[in-house]
């Protein structure tokens, strides 16, 4: 401790002062201790970044952290303009560790701070782990105001976005945990950027990629999650000429035992005299990756399409004659290749 004492004003002069948060570290230093103060100085003075109160934390034995410690520490980290990302950074180390669950107090100075980033016009999007540490709140299903800003948070990014999201399986996990257990919060929302047109349609497209069907894994689309159909086809009804064509679009349309899906037969039902519904429901299915000959996959479709066929609608009657008679000639096109082959 002498040793320490002596050299510890050397170390605050030193050109990488991010020594000193490690020695902090490294020697328990706890917030209670006066010596701790030292960090947010160096900080508060510019001699040294906000970053740099990493070292100390990933340092110290979080073991004999106390809650009141931990939230001393990520409430100093975030008085600085810079240390939103930090804290987060620090609190999901925590609760990767599970240790975080049992300190409610650390979950709403988390809460606390993403609702304020966002609602200063930053991104949450653009922080690491601000997606996981949301993922871990939201779960419980009563935490309505995050939830609310999460999914516009979300939203703002596609509609000010040139480009797709991409895979993130985070945002991802959080949007299942919304549709699940907060839809009426972000429904309002979500319903109306779905119903975007003209310069905005990309916006649409971008969530049509992120909530819709996957046609490679098969997994469940997002806008599915929660059962929420009844809500959606309401919603279809009050928006006839979009909604359901945007619906269609994401829904899994093959159900089983070869049969249309319950929901694309409900879309069928009520707008079946739509021609870009039924369309739309023809293009997801006749979409797939075959593995070897794709004759098989065009036999399951005529199948699929066969089961319309007394459809009490004439117009979905003829839509599905004429898609059997496009998978005939999708079938012997691929015959003949196949022979070709041979």
């Amino acid at each position: 401790d002498d040793t320490f004492d002596e050299v510890l004003p050397t170390l605050q002069k030193a050109r990488i002062t991010s020594t000193v948060f490690a020695c902090m570290g490294t020697r328990n230093i706890t917030p209670e201790n006066p010596a701790y103060e030292l960090m947010h100085k160096l900080v508060e003075e510019q001699k040294s970044d906000t970053e740099a109160y990493l070292q100390y934390w990933t340092r110290i034995n979080q073991n004999i952290l106390t809650e009141e410690h931990l939230l001393k520490l990520f409430s100093d980290v975030l008085s600085f303009v810079d240390g939103f990302p930090i804290a987060i950074k620090m609190i999901s180390f925590l609760l990767l560790g599970n240790r975080g669950t049992s300190y409610p107090s650390l979950f709403e100075l988390a809460e606390n701070s993403l609702i304020e980033y966002h609602q200063s016009g930053k991104s949450l999007l653009a922080v690491d782990n601000a997606m996981m540490i949301s993922m871990v709140l939201l779960r419980g299903g009563k935490r309505k105001s995050l939830a609310g800003i999460i999914n516009e948070s979300i939203l703002q990014y596609f509609v000010n976005s040139d480009t797709y999201l991409g895979h993130s399986y985070e945002i991802e996990e959080v949007y299942r945990i919304l549709m699940n257990l907060y839809f009426d919060i972000i429904w309002p929302s979500l319903s109306q950027a779905l119903l975007s047109e003209g310069e905005e349609f990309m916006t649409y497209y971008h969530l049509k990629e992120f909530l819709g069907v996957d046609l490679v894994d098969g997994t469940k689309p997002i806008i599915m999650e929660g059962n929420h159909f009844a809500e959606m086809l309401e919603w279809c009804k009050n928006h006839p000429d979009i909604a359901p064509v945007r619906l269609a679009s994401m829904i899994q349309v093959v159900g089983e035992n070869e049969q249309f899906s319950p929901e694309a037969l409900t879309l069928i039902d009520y707008f079946g005299d739509r021609d870009y519904v039924l369309d739309e429901i023809g293009c997801t299915l006749d979409s797939f990756f075959s593995v070897g000959s794709v004759v098989p996959y065009y036999e399951k479709r005529k199948r699929i399409y066969s089961s319309i066929l007394q459809h009490p609608k004439l117009k979905v009657r003829e839509w599905g004659q004429r898609q059997i008679k496009a998978c005939d000639y999708y079938i012997q096109n691929a015959l003949t290749r196949e022979e070709e082959k041979i």
